[in-house]
Order: structure tokens, then C-alpha cells, then sequence
């Protein structure tokens, strides 16, 4: 694990107000292109002419954090900030139409650059700025521009002018501008520039416009894999895999800055987490993406919504009939929005074909547009979760403490507080039986009304809190979330308003639910310190034994919510608390509570690949409760069971692990209970993987019968039957053993009964690249796999991975292009293995 950066890394004006130092800690890419920038200045120090540069990218690319870096480099570095200074200039130069301006702007910014080391220039600078402002007259220009020479002179230094977004200047400046700065550069040597823009525009490229063949380009790619994921640790503080990193590559299309914004979001979150809450990250900033689509003006936001709603490399012929529009006008709209950077393109003449270069404003206005678009683009996501999350070991392992708890659900505890609750209003003249009845029969608008007429008459003390309780407990059932927080809110300001001694148990209940609305409305943090903060409140109550199933139920949940937040070390310590506090207790419902608890701490002891400690976990558990006659308990023995037998697999102790698994057979294989039966499932699964792994493959095919034959209609927790497990590892043992007809024929058969669950799309696409390395051809394979709709649209990536292998032309987002090349690439690994 590595540790964050201290402050976080800025999405837009870095540099603004930020230290030297604070910028080299954040610069953590484009290294490459930083050396190639300072190497030109190094050999322009003592230069008779100077080379210029531009740096050229489209928006988000991180052109203005490197000229801040370069910046940053120039004053700190002792050999280079002796001969050169640096004057950034703003990233968008308003002020400037003609040259006049450009030399009183650089006034300025140089007066701002030294004034902290050279006050009293600075003062002069700007004093002849406000003179030249004040007087006018056509000589402006060239006495601003001595006295920025002069200024160099006395420094002894010359200088980098930085001027962004020279796309614009070029645009907004009068005619002789360019030819004029031309002039300057190609004679004064003590005056550098170092631009950049979102495209080579035509004053950079045409023969006849000033600035033809005056730069030397730097162009930006986008962050390849390593890049994102270098950026990703630094603002995470979480190392990540190549193959981790890679699905937010592909939907930022490697810029810096969309992975800035989403890396923010994702503080505390798994990537796979992160990918499956993507509509949050685009929903809480939505002001960003709204607002360039406003800024643009009408006829250009036309053309560039058609570009976005293609979603895929277009013609110009293509764009102007999505928009209803002339082809010539599209074509000129098209020119300006590729010099914007907002758009970019590929192939040149009739081959033109024209995309956006900002990805996630396709995915943002897809989830907007309407319900068939953005199920196309969940899909994709739901693909890339499954296809690059992943862990083809693991996923053979369904180890329930993997997911929420059981007993940490909302539901659950809803029904063990509500008769309770239901018994303390009884009596209440004169509404309360009625009031417990309809609570207990779960007619909410009635308790509601009912509440508010006691409150109305005046309940006091301790009814009324308790009516305030089961108003809040019918808002929650009502589904009205916001108006249970407020509810609940109106009970916590009772509570500390009065000195009345409440019932610790129902006060206890009434802060649980209040945490867990927060969690149910996506408010994390805040989540996690309303459990903090009714721990500090009840734990000195915990010998009430309301009190302390209530409190362990809360370190449940706040273990889940920290799982959930990817802060696994969390996680963790909260098992432990819960250890500490309640491991003596022999209350059967807390030990099952804890037991639960134990699974959890094992799982995640796994992810954060302390193997050993998580088998220890997982042996507390069976050790405790592996006598165990109740089913519940005998669950979690068996998830406890297949938790060790995952840790064995997962360091290849292959008989190890078939021993666990035989464990979970011999103790539950003749159980009727669903739960126990989809352990006993999974375990046979686990044993025919391992079975065809060691080359053992009759042994898998067997295996895979006998879990089909009695097993087949289970599900596990993703949703993928058995069956069709089964009929996986058939798939995989057929291929093995070289029969492809066979192989081919049981896909077949398995994929009526494919669900679009991530198990299962990660189960279809590993299952591809074996079938073709002994000799299946990718049409029968795609012929196979597509059968309706449905399963073409959630296979969408994998369909043209198979395409493409076909020799098939395939238009469609570049996203999935990306997606189906990595596919690809694997089923290359599978033939050279």
C-alpha cells in the first residue's frame, strides 16, 4: 500500500496558489514529456535563437499541469533558475487582441513572478505598465516589450513566456499579430515561448500563416495503463494492478483529469465498487459536463450532441443527419470544435471519421437521454466489472461474508424491532392499540396518522418518544427515506433535549436506523459517524441485552459499510472491537451475530492477502461452531469451510483444498436446507475445478453431472445456477481433453441458461479462448454465445472481440473496441500457452 498524497490533486489551475514543492509531489506523470520540455530550455539558456515549443492535447490531457511543473522546475532547479525564468501566463489570455496586449500582459506576469525575490522591480514593472495603460499610441507595443527586455537584462535571466490555449489567441487577435510575435522570437533570444493547444490549428500548420514550422510540437497521449495507474495510487493512496486500473483507462480515455475526478470519488472504495456506482460519480458532477455543453454556442452544441449520441466514429455525412443539419455547415461546426479539443478524429479525406475526445460526456448524456441508452451503457460497465474484476481462483469460491450481512440488513432488523416496539405504545389513550396494530400490521400511512394525532394531543416523557419511534419506523416502511431521517432526527432532538431516562434499547434501535437510512442514501461518511457515535453513546449499556444486540449488529454494519468503502484495515479493527466486546457473551443470537463477523474478517483478511490470518479466522468459526445443529450456524461453518479451502487453492495446495470442500460435503451433503445445499454446491464446483486443474479431467466431468443432477435448479449469491456452472466446467474439461465438437455442443446447451450476473458474463468469456485454441472456429463460438437480444447486448464487448477475429468490419464505441482488443489479447496468451 502506498500512501496519498497530502493534498489533493487539483482537476482544474493547477498551480494556482500551490508551492513549488506541493506541485513535484502531485506530478507523478507525463515524466517523460517534463524531460523533453527541460532539455529544449536547457539548450535555449545560451542559445543565439531559441527554439520554440507547443504542447498539444486536447482538454484534460494535463498540458497547464506541465507547464506548472516546468514552472515549479525552473525556479527550484539551482543551475536552471539562474539563467531562465518562468512567466505563466492565465490558462485563457481574455485580455489579449493584438500584440500591445500580449506585451503588457507579460508586464504583468512577470511583475507578479518576481515579486517576491525582486520587490522593487516589481514595482517599477508595474508602474510602467499603468503608464503605457494610461497613455496609449501606436509605439504601446514596442516600449512594453523594452521594458520586458530590460527586466530580463537586470535579472540576467531569460525568459519562458507559458501562453495557453494559443488556439483562441490565434482566433481573437488582430491580422498581423502572429507575424509580429514571429518577428520578436526569431530575434530577441532573450524571450522563449512555450505554448499549448487542444489541436495544431491552422496558423501552426498552413504554409502561409505565421506561425508554419516556428514550434517544436509536443504531443500528449492520452495516460497509457501504467500512467493511470501511477495517478490513480497517488490521489488512492491504493496500489492497483494493471488489469484493475484498466476499465477506467478505457472510460476516461486516459486523461488526467476525468481520472482526478473520479479517483476523488472513489476515496475509500474498491475499483469494482467504483465501477458499479459510475452513474454517482457522473450524477455529482453534473454541473461539470452540463456546463462546457452550455458554453458551447447553439450550433456547435448541436453537432457535438450528435458526436456523443453516435457513440461511435462518425462521417461528417453521418454527424449533420443525427443533427438535422447542412453538411457544409457541419463540416465548419466540426473544424471548430476539433480546434475547442472537444472533439478529435481519425483517417483523413472521405475516411474522416470524427469522436469526442472527453469519453465519460458520451457515458453522461447516454444515462440521461433515455432508459434503452443507459441500460446500453451499464451493460458495457456491468461487462467490464465482470471481465477485468474478475479473479477467475476466487470466483469459484461463493463465500457469503463476501457480501452484506445477513443480519445487517435493513429488513431483518425491521421485523425484530417492530412487535417489540408495537408493545410499548399499547395503552396509550387514546389511539395507542390501534397504533401498535397498525405497526405490527405494516399499514404505515395509519400509523403515521395515528402518531401525529397523539402527538397533537399531547403525549410526554416516555410515550413521546415512543410514539415518535413508531412514526419514524412507518416513514421508514413507507419507503419515503427522506422523511424517516427526518423522523429520526425528531427523536434524536427528544432524546437530547429531555433528561427523562429513555428506554436505552429503543433509543438504541432508533440510532441504528438513522445510520443505516444514511447508508441507504448514498451518504457513506456520514454513515459510518452516526455507528461511531451510537457506540460512544450505548456501550456503557451494553449488559441490557436489547442494548447489546442492537450494538453488535452496529459494528456489523459498520464493518459492511467500511467493506463496502474498500477500507479493509477498517474493516478489520471493527471485527475486532466486536471480538473484544462481545466474545465472552453466550446469548445464541450474538454468537451467530459474531460468527458472521468472523467470516467477514477472514474474507477481507484474503483481499489483503494475509492468507494465513484469514484461515485462522475462518478455523475460529469451525472450531467454535462446527457441532453446530443449527442451520443458520451450520451456514456459516460451511462459508467458513470454503473460506479455507479458497486460502488453499489460492496457494495452490490443491489437495488441501479438495479437503476442505470434502469437509463441507461429508457434513452437509445431505442437508435440505437451500443455504447448506448451495454450499455443498459450491464446494463440489470448487473440487471438479481442481479436479480439471490437476489435469484430472474425467474426475471434472463427473463432478460437473453430479452437481447438474442434483443441485442444477440452485443459485448462488450472484444468480448464476448451478446448472450452468456445471456447465462451464464441462466446457473446460471437454477443451482440455481436445474434444472441441463436444465442448461446442454443451455451451450450447448451457447458454439457455445464461443470466446476465457478473459471475456468469466472467464464466462465458473465459470460456472463449479455450474452445478456439483446440480449434473452434469464432463464428461457431458467436453463433453459440448470441442467442437473442438480450445476451448480444450484455456480451456486446465479447460479440465483437469475435467479430474482429472473423475478419469482420465492426463500427461501434471506441470503449468497446478497447475492451474486446484485451479480450483478444488473452485468447492469444491461451493458443501460446
Amino acid at each position: 500500500m502506498t500512501v496519498g498524497l497530502a493534498r489533493p490533486v487539483r482537476k482544474f489551475n493547477p498551480g494556482t496558489l500551490q508551492s513549488d514543492e506541493e506541485l513535484k509531489r502531485q506530478f507523478v506523470v507525463r515524466r517523460e514529456e517534463l524531460d523533453i520540455v527541460l532539455d529544449v530550455l536547457r539548450s535555449n539558456a545560451d542559445a543565439a535563437s531559441c527554439q520554440q515549443m507547443m504542447v498539444v492535447a486536447p482538454r484534460g490531457m494535463g498540458k497547464t499541469m506541465l507547464l506548472a511543473r516546468v514552472s515549479a522546475e525552473l525556479r527550484t532547479d539551482d543551475a536552471l533558475s539562474e539563467r531562465l525564468l518562468p512567466v505563466r501566463f492565465m490558462e485563457e489570455s481574455l485580455e489579449i487582441f493584438d500584440l500591445s496586449d500580449f506585451w503588457l500582459e507579460t508586464l504583468f506576469q512577470l511583475a507578479q513572478e518576481v515579486a517576491g525575490r525582486e520587490p522593487e522591480l516589481a514595482g517599477e514593472l508595474r508602474k510602467s505598465r499603468a503608464d503605457l495603460l494610461s497613455r496609449g499610441g501606436p509605439d504601446v507595443a514596442e516600449q512594453a516589450l523594452a521594458a520586458v527586455v530590460d527586466a530580463a537584462e537586470r535579472l540576467n535571466r531569460r525568459l519562458v513566456l507559458m501562453v495557453e490555449n494559443m488556439q483562441n489567441l490565434s482566433r481573437d487577435v488582430d491580422a498581423d499579430f502572429g507575424w509580429q510575435l514571429r518577428g520578436v522570437l526569431q530575434t530577441e533570444p532573450r524571450i522563449m515561448l512555450v505554448g499549448t493547444a487542444t489541436t495544431r490549428f491552422e496558423d501552426l500548420e498552413a504554409a502561409d500563416k505565421a506561425f508554419f514550422e516556428l514550434f517544436r510540437f509536443l504531443d500528449l497521449r492520452p495516460l497509457d495503463t501504467d500512467g493511470c495507474g501511477r495517478l490513480w495510487s497517488a490521489i488512492s493512496g491504493e496500489d492497483v494492478t494493471q488489469r484493475a486500473i484498466r476499465p477506467l483507462e478505457i472510460l476516461t480515455g486516459g486523461s488526467p483529469r476525468l481520472l482526478v475526478i473520479v479517483a476523488h470519488f472513489a476515496r475509500h472504495r474498491s475499483l469494482k465498487q467504483l465501477m458499479e456506482e459510475l452513474v454517482i460519480v457522473i450524477d455529482e458532477h453534473t454541473e461539470y459536463f452540463r456546463g462546457r455543453l452550455e458554453a458551447l454556442a447553439k450550433g456547435e452544441r448541436r453537432v457535438y450532441v450528435a458526436v456523443i449520441d453516435l457513440w461511435q466514429p462518425s462521417s461528417t455525412g453521418e454527424i449533420s443527419e443525427r443533427a438535422r443539419m447542412d453538411v457544409r455547415a457541419t463540416s465548419t461546426l466540426l473544424g471548430r470544435l476539433v480546434t475547442r479539443g472537444l472533439v478529435g478524429f481519425e483517417g483523413k479525406g472521405q475516411r474522416r471519421r470524427y469522436v469526442a475526445t472527453e469519453r465519460l460526456y458520451t457515458i453522461y448524456y447516454k444515462l440521461r437521454r433515455e432508459r434503452d441508452e443507459a441500460a446500453i451503457v451499464m451493460n458495457l460497465i456491468r461487462f467490464m466489472v465482470a471481465f477485468y474484476g474478475g479473479d477467475e481462483l476466487r470466483e469459484l469460491f461463493v463465500v457469503l461474508s463476501r457480501e452484506p450481512l445477513e443480519a445487517s440488513l435493513l429488513e431483518g432488523f425491521l421485523r425484530a424491532v417492530e412487535g417489540e416496539l408495537a408493545e410499548t405504545v399499547a395503552g396509550l389513550d387514546p389511539h395507542g392499540d390501534e397504533l401498535g396494530r397498525a405497526l405490527v400490521a405494516r399499514r404505515s400511512s395509519d400509523v403515521i396518522e395515528k402518531a401525529d394525532q397523539l402527538l397533537e394531543g399531547g403525549v410526554f416523557g416516555t410515550s413521546e418518544l415512543r410514539v415518535l419511534l413508531v412514526r419514524a419506523f412507518a416513514c421508514l416502511r413507507s419507503g419515503d427515506a427522506q422523511a424517516a431521517l427526518a423522523a429520526f432526527d425528531a427523536v434524536d432532538e427528544r432524546l437530547c433535549s429531555s433528561a427523562e431516562t429513555a428506554v436505552p434499547g429503543m433509543a438504541a434501535s432508533a440510532s441504528l436506523m438513522k445510520a443505516m437510512l444514511l447508508g441507504q442514501l448514498g451518504r457513506p461518511d456520514e454513515e459510518v459517524d452516526a455507528y461511531d457515535a451510537l457506540i460512544a453513546r450505548f456501550e456503557g449499556d451494553r449488559d441490557d441485552a436489547h442494548v447489546a444486540d442492537v450494538l453488535l449488529r452496529t459494528l456489523s454494519n459498520k464493518a459492511g459499510a467500511l467493506r463496502k468503502l474498500g477500507d479493509l484495515r477498517a474493516t478489520v479493527h471493527v471485527v475486532e472491537d466486536a471480538e473484544r466486546m462481545f466474545d465472552a457473551r453466550e446469548a445464541p443470537e450474538l454468537r451467530l451475530q459474531l460468527a458472521r463477523l468472523l467470516a467477514l474478517k477472514g474474507a477481507v483478511l484474503q483481499e489483503l492477502g494475509q492468507g494465513d490470518a484469514a484461515f485462522a479466522a475462518y478455523g475460529r468459526i469451525v472450531a467454535r461452531h462446527g457441532a453446530s445443529q443449527d442451520p443458520p450456524t451450520q451456514e456459516i461453518v460451511a462459508n467458513a469451510l470454503i473460506g479455507q479451502a479458497s486460502v488453499h487453492f489460492e496457494n495452490r495446495s490443491f489437495a488441501a483444498a479438495e479437503a476442505r470442500c470434502d469437509d463441507v460435503v461429508r457434513r452437509y451433503g445431505h442437508s435440505v436446507v437451500p443455504a447448506l445445499r448451495t454450499q455443498v454446491a459450491t464446494a463440489l464446483i470448487a473440487q471438479g475445478a481442481t479436479a480439471a486443474g490437476s489435469a484430472r479431467h474425467g474426475e471434472a466431468l463427473r463432478i460437473a453431472a453430479d452437481v447438474e443432477r442434483d443441485y442444477g435448479t440452485l443459485a448462488d449469491h450472484d444468480g448464476a445456477t448451478f446448472a450452468w456452472r456445471a456447465g462451464c466446467l464441462k466446457v473446460l474439461a471437454l477443451a482440455a481433453l481436445g474434444q472441441g465438437r463436444e465442448a461446442l455442443e454443451t455451451l450450447r446447451t448451457a447458454s439457455a441458461l445464461f443470466k446476465p450476473t457478473s459471475r456468469a458474463i466472467g464464466d462465458v468469456t473465459r470460456l472463449v479462448g479455450p474452445l478456439m485454441s483446440i480449434g473452434v472456429s469464432p463464428e461457431e463460438v458467436l453463433e453459440v454465445i448470441v442467442v437473442t437480444d438480450r445476451e448480444a447486448d450484455v456480451l456486446r464487448p465479447l460479440r465483437v472481440a469475435l467479430e474482429l477475429q472473423c475478419g469482420r468490419d465492426v463500427r461501434v464505441p471506441e470503449e468497446v473496441l478497447e475492451v474486446a482488443a484485451d479480450i483478444r489479447k488473452g485468447w492469444t496468451k491461451s493458443v501460446e500457452d
